[in-house]
């Protein structure tokens, strides 16, 4: 009996491993809400570039951000990451809160199962489209470049921090 028992829960789990090995395909289109936007935002599947290879989460080894589901005093927005796999249907893929970057915290992503950091690639992208709704009511072209360069700089300007502060501590260390 435990036999049989012990196979059918091989089978099951084999059938749920290909389903959602299949769900890993390209983004189809990304939509944005809440959070105080006026509208969704929709970002298309040209805007997406290679999102499916850097993807949606940061690798942390399967260990939440930080315990919990939601970010306090915070208002999240609600992504919805939609793939068609060449059915023609989009369905939905992920569905998750999104907190952006603060001086508290990391992009955080809240799927129901616990805070994770996003990827930085996908934490632009949204933050981009976010913006660029925020000031003109839509997405342009122009505002997701001016997104980017604000993030890239954003990027540079810590790493040069950083490595200013280093050499600071080392020319300031006491001697041995």
């Amino acid at each position: 009996m435990y036999r049989v028992a012990a196979v059918l829960l091989v089978l099951v789990a084999g059938s749920l491993a290909v389903t959602v090995a299949q769900a890993k395909g390209p983004p189809s289109k990304v939509v944005i809400s809440g959070g105080g936007l006026g509208s969704e935002v929709a970002i298309p599947e040209s805007d997406l570039g290679d999102l499916a290879q850097s993807g949606y989460y940061s690798d942390s080894g399967g260990v939440p951000y930080a315990n919990g589901l939601t970010v306090q005093g915070e208002t999240p927005y609600h992504v919805s990451v939609y793939t068609d796999e060449g059915s023609g249907e989009p369905w939905e893929m992920i569905s998750a809160s999104y907190y952006p970057w603060n001086s508290d915290h990391p992009a955080l992503l809240s799927d129901g199962t616990g805070l994770w950091q996003a990827s930085p690639v996908f934490a632009n992208l949204l933050d981009s489209h976010i913006a660029a709704a925020q000031v003109d009511g839509g997405v342009s072209a122009g505002w997701f470049v001016f997104g980017a360069f604000v993030a890239a700089s954003a990027a540079v300007f810590a790493a040069v921090h950083s490595l200013r502060s280093r050499a600071r501590r080392r020319h300031f260390a006491p001697a041995p």
